[in-house]
């Protein structure tokens, strides 16, 4: 049985002079490891979710800040619950500073938040996953989560 967890997903939007990164975190089911049907169901079901909170925020927050054309970029995935404590772990809908370093496959990153690099790498060490390849770059991210559905829409 796979269980249900969290996945992060960092994309990148760029226009003709701008940049704008978005960090979107969303849930997977649990499925059975033997059933191949409903892995594909729980990856659809992440992948609708995260569709989902990408085109709400090209549509209303990019385009608010922004007037540019953009195209978009996934940058890296991340499944789990990153190796530092704190800002990933709470709402979305909010600005905040991340780092990121790649596997060496390119698609599979490690996210969190720490205040240099010396502070990621030491979390990163920490914790049990396997460790990905310096060196890792700060993002100033737009978190967006699916709980954010249940909050305040005020402020962003």
């Amino acid at each position: 049985m796979a269980p249900a967890g969290r996945e992060f997903r960092l994309y990148r939007f760029t226009g003709l002079l701008c940049r704008h990164d978005l960090l979107v975190r969303v849930n997977r089911p649990a499925y059975s490891n033997a059933d191949q049907g409903a892995e594909d169901a729980a990856d659809d079901f992440a992948d609708s979710a995260d569709a989902a909170l990408r085109g709400w925020w090209e549509r209303r927050l990019l385009r608010r800040d922004c007037s540019a054309e953009h195209r978009s970029e996934l940058l890296g995935t991340m499944d789990g619950d990153p190796p530092t404590d704190g800002v990933l772990d709470g709402p979305g809908l909010r600005r905040c500073p991340v780092w990121v370093a790649h596997h060496a496959r390119p698609q599979w990153i490690v996210v969190g938040e720490a205040d240099s690099e010396a502070s990621f790498w030491a979390a990163v060490e920490d914790d049990d996953r396997s460790i990905p390849s310096p060196p890792a770059v700060a993002h100033d991210v737009y978190l967006l989560t699916v709980e954010d559905g249940l909050g305040d829409l005020r402020d962003a």
